[in-house]
């Protein structure tokens, strides 16, 4: 830990030594500035995050605290420029996050928890949607973003907030099963609906966004807000089937290279699905569950290549969009974070109290399976970075509020989890299986490794 604290230390000093260079005022060269922030965020970020899981914190947090301190909110040291130039970056970072949660979607393995799984995604997402839609537009006196804007304006911004609110963490919950070496019907079913849950969080996010953007610039067409929502939703997700099949046709033929040629093909849907008025997060989605579905691509395996090659792509994203954060908008809507935070909460929870008792869900499953629900990362990130072309002129506001809720989120809330997965009695349960198998037996059956998570 220290010697991470010492490169950090160190790369920030390098980086203020660079910058000193400067004028007062400029930037720097456009490629030059944009290679200097890439190399500057990946570097510090990298160490933050070894820095916040030494401290068990997720590492997601370190990246995004680095990019405060380094953004134009505290120190300067990388611009709105430089941020607005590592666009890019951004764009492929969410098509790999949702290429990754289509391939984590397996149906086949999900259906001993269909029952269970689609009435707690149903209750959860669409109740914490509504709930937190009504609490924003009741807090609208305390949203500054929202003055000046008729109540209809006012409720399509909230909506579109609310809707975000709705979304999950896959990765959150995966890593956490993996590092407590989980195993039962409580973290296959809380890992089905987390996975399918952004499924749904996107689609509703299409078509609120949709309605919002006809009610803001005050042409409600509805034929045109419908063809629109419904290219956005077809087009993107056949647009996805051609991508699933493309990539698995050339996985099945060519071994090397793998995750780099994803890298690549997550490139071309960010640039080109965007320019032709698709939507890149449902596009990557419907690739990942084309190929973990109706292929015989190994998805699991390469969904860990993509995790590993990718890293330097996510660390990146997590940072800019921490740096992104305006913290003096932030401070207005404080209150209205905190508030946000409870109701959210009380929100998942009532839906899975609810969504248990319809679905005739285990005693634990209905106690504890709020507490992963709660984590947010990914798609709740990568949502507000859409925000400017949903809202024009209105973004800061709305991503500020919904980074800071995200925020406090991944602090907090995996250690809900952890008490969660031991209090069910699956913390270690897959680690305790395997030591009673080795000693009962020498066959090679029972001395097998952990299988894997469901989806």
């Amino acid at each position: 830990m220290i010697h991470a604290l010492l490169v950090s230390l160190a790369m920030f000093g390098l980086m203020h030594a660079a910058r000193s260079f400067l004028p007062p005022g400029a930037d720097a060269p456009p490629f030059s500035g944009t290679a200097l922030a890439f190399g500057f965020l990946l570097l510090v970020a990298f160490f933050a995050g070894k820095i916040f899981a030494t401290l068990r914190l997720p590492r997601l947090t370190g990246y995004i605290v680095t990019g405060i301190i380094a953004g134009p909110s505290v120190l300067g040291l990388v611009s709105r420029e430089m941020l607005r130039s590592l666009g890019p970056v951004q764009g492929v970072a969410i098509c790999l996050i949702a290429l990754t949660a289509g391939g984590e979607l397996n149906l086949k393995r999900m259906r001993p928890y269909a029952r269970v799984v689609t009435w707690m995604m149903a209750c959860v997402v669409g109740g914490c949607a509504v709930l937190c839609t009504t609490a924003l537009y009741l807090l609208r006196p305390w949203l500054p973003f929202l003055d000046g804007l008729t109540l209809q304006q006012s409720f399509a911004v909230c909506s579109i907030i609310g809707v975000s609110l709705a979304a999950m963490s896959p990765a959150v919950v995966m890593a956490l099963l993996t590092e407590m070496r989980a195993e039962g019907s409580f973290s296959r079913t809380v890992l089905g609906v987390v996975v399918a849950a952004d499924l749904l969080v996107i689609v509703l996010f299409g078509l609120v966004a949709a309605a919002a953007q006809a009610v803001l610039s005050g042409t409600a067409d509805v034929a045109a807000a419908a063809l629109h929502v419904a290219w956005e939703l077809f087009g993107s997700a056949g647009a996805g089937v051609v991508m699933g099949v493309l990539l698995a046709l050339y996985l099945r033929k060519v071994r090397a290279s793998r995750s780099l040629f994803v890298l690549l093909v997550c490139v071309v849907m960010a640039e080109v699905g965007s320019r032709l008025a698709l939507d890149p997060l449902l596009v990557a989605l419907s690739a990942g569950l084309f190929m973990e579905n109706f292929s015989e691509v190994e998805t699991t395996a390469l969904v860990h290549e993509i995790e590993a090659a990718s890293l330097p792509v996510f660390v990146v994203f997590f940072a800019v969009a921490g740096a992104a954060l305006r913290l003096d908008v932030l401070a207005l809507v404080a209150m209205p974070a905190a508030v946000l935070v409870l109701v959210r909460a009380l929100a998942i929870w009532g839906g899975t109290r609810v969504s248990s008792s319809i679905a005739h869900a285990e005693p634990r499953i209905a106690r504890w399976s709020f507490a992963a629900f709660l984590p947010q990362a990914g798609l709740a990130l990568a949502l507000p970075l859409l925000y400017p072309k949903v809202l024009p002129g209105l973004a800061e506001g709305p991503a500020a509020l919904v980074l800071g809720i995200v925020g406090i989120n991944q602090v907090l809330t995996p250690v809900l989890l952890r008490i969660a997965l031991i209090r069910t009695g699956e913390a270690n349960q897959a680690h305790a299986l395997t030591s009673l198998d080795q000693s009962e037996g020498d066959s090679e059956e029972r001395r097998s490794p952990r299988p894997a998570l469901p989806g």
